[in-house]
């Protein structure tokens, strides 16, 4: 079989790239093995490395028992590896072995020596969205300018590449793909010298070269082709963290054919750079590596029964949830409520005894089964939506609230859209969320991703709880907000009534405590935990507090 490899920067679509070619009849692509990486480990690391990849691929194939010592143990082994996945998958007239490893990239010249006729399909995307997609991966910095830095790096290899060995590299710009997909893989299947199919961009969503513990991140790469993921960066980034990356990479995301916001780049600080190398050391030596995140990952169903069984245990007695008790000291007497994301009623119980009728919606029906029965009530209805599209009236509710809901969603925009639809003019829109002070690095749910090894010796003498074991199945960052960003998000069509920043360095160990506790321990070191957090909530602590509160005022019509 011949062999050629999908490489690109991470998150700039060699996913959707995979599950298109997969499709071919003459092409297989197993899920991602980082062979390359493999051979420069130690004899201990290639065996972790090899169990991972013939878990991931369902194949029983041994290691030399000398580790891999040369190009000829490893071109043997991969030729090995290729013939017992393509057995094993049952697929007959295969032309091709693909293989999908982005960081590939980084060792295009050690693949060209195991293979000197491979064929290389290199993606390459704005690297904008390519940072800010990186920033909500599990396995990745959360830092921003790390995250360009790698893009920056990719982006010079894929320089060297294209002048070293242009015959034997097809260069594919994300945008165009899912902007033209039968154009663009019209060109790629010349290139690979095979006849174009098209059943290859039908929206059957092709999980072959995806393992399940990689779902929760790659799942939108197997669905309709679409171009909603172009230019989110001018959703998401700040302008002063726009002209920074600009001024940075300009000329790299010029030469690929961006153009830039504004063509007066400024010059960077001297220290800027020097800084981000140091942050980029630091993420290097603490990220999370196989099989750390494939642990971490938990399927939904066992989520949802430790959910149950939690508030189980701690029923009847309501949990002193904090910031249901502000809102409620906030939000008007006597008018309609409206709480999205109610979740299992925790900020509704403290909620409804302020309003004549009080709603709750959730997108997770468990959860509102577990809100049903420990909200008794007569006032209020718990309802199965999402917060995006409601079912209500315009100027339906006096009160919406958010209450530990945003750092969540995706699509920010579209439900404060939706909030300012459904509420009344001069009505109050109340959000909490957890603000990016000085105490934000002691978020348990970002533990795992932010210092894994703490994470992995605390997994050890504790079971984290749902909350904790939710985030990490997202595959998404529990964001932290600062007052102006939500402003920001807000200031269209509301104005800033009241802002508040409580919960201090108590409030954040408590939150810690709870989140990990101690085996044995249950109902009542949980209830301890939060009554802490409780009484610390009811202090201000400005730049050091670990939640952000804040009142809109819905602008008359």
């Amino acid at each position: 079989m011949k062999k050629f490899f999908i490489v690109g920067c991470p998150r700039s679509g060699t996913t959707l790239l995979q599950r298109i070619l997969n499709a071919h009849p003459q092409i297989v692509i197993p899920p991602e093995t980082a062979f390359a990486e493999l051979m420069t480990r130690s004899r201990r690391g290639q065996a972790a490395h090899w169990q991972r990849v013939t878990a991931d691929l369902g194949i029983d194939l041994a290691l030399p028992r000398r580790g891999l010592r040369g190009l000829a143990d490893a071109r043997d082994l991969y030729e090995r590896m290729a013939q017992a996945h393509v057995e094993r998958v049952r697929r007959h007239g295969i032309a091709y072995f693909g293989e999908k490893t982005p960081q590939h990239q980084r060792y295009l010249s050690l693949l060209w020596r195991l293979f000197p006729q491979a064929k290389v399909v290199l993606v390459f995307r704005d690297g904008r969205d390519v940072a800010v997609s990186l920033s909500r991966q599990p396995w990745m910095s959360s830092d921003l300018d790390v995250n360009f830095a790698l893009w920056l790096h990719y982006a010079s290899i894929q320089r060297r590449a294209e002048q070293a060995r242009p015959s034997q590299l097809h260069v594919v710009q994300y945008e165009s793909l899912v902007s033209t997909p039968e154009t663009e893989v019209r060109r790629i299947c010349e290139f690979l010298e095979l006849d174009y199919q098209p059943t290859m961009l039908s929206q059957s969503r092709d999980f072959a070269g995806v393992p399940d513990w990689e779902m929760p991140w790659k799942a939108a790469a197997l669905g309709p082709i679409t171009t909603d993921q172009i230019g989110q960066w001018r959703q998401v980034l700040r302008q002063r963290e726009l002209h920074r990356l600009e001024s940075w990479g300009g000329t790299a995301l010029r030469r690929l054919g961006y153009t830039l916001s504004r063509e007066d780049r400024r010059r960077l600080p001297p220290i800027c750079l020097p800084l981000v190398y140091l942050k980029s050391l630091w993420w290097a030596a603490t990220r999370v590596r196989f099989p750390g995140h494939r642990l971490a990952v938990m399927p939904a169903a066992d989520i949802a029964e430790r959910k149950r069984a939690f508030y189980d245990r701690m029923r009847p007695a309501p949990i002193p949830i904090d910031r249901g008790r502000l809102a409620r000291r906030w939000s008007p007497r006597d008018g309609r409520l409206l709480d999205i994301g109610c979740g299992p009623g925790n900020h509704l119980h403290h909620l409804a005894p302020n309003a004549n009728t009080a709603i709750g919606v959730d997108v997770d029906l468990p959860t509102l089964e577990i809100a049903r029965r420990r909200i008794e009530a007569p006032n209020v209805s718990l309802l199965r939506y999402d917060g995006t599209r409601l079912p209500f009236a315009a100027n339906a509710f006096d009160v919406v609230t958010t209450l530990d809901v945003l750092e969540h969603v995706s699509n920010r925009p579209a439900l404060v859209g939706e909030i300012a639809r459904v509420l009344r003019p001069g009505g109050s829109w109340i959000v909490s969320v957890p603000h990016r002070g000085a105490l934000r690095w002691l978020s348990p749910e970002n533990l795992a991703r932010d210092f894994p090894r703490c994470y992995r010796m605390l997994t050890r003498i504790s079971c984290p709880q749902f909350w904790v074991c939710a985030q990490e199945a997202s595959a998404q960052r529990h964001g932290h907000f600062t007052a102006s960003e939500l402003s920001a998000l807000a200031e269209s069509q509301f104005t800033l009534a009241r802002v508040a920043r409580r919960g201090g360095p108590a409030y954040a160990v408590a939150y810690l405590a709870a989140s990990f506790p101690p085996p044995g321990c249950g109902k009542y070191w949980a209830s301890a935990c939060f009554a802490a957090m409780a009484v610390d909530y009811e202090f201000p602590y400005g730049p050091l507090a670990y939640n952000l509160a804040i009142e809109f005022r819905r602008r008359g019509a």
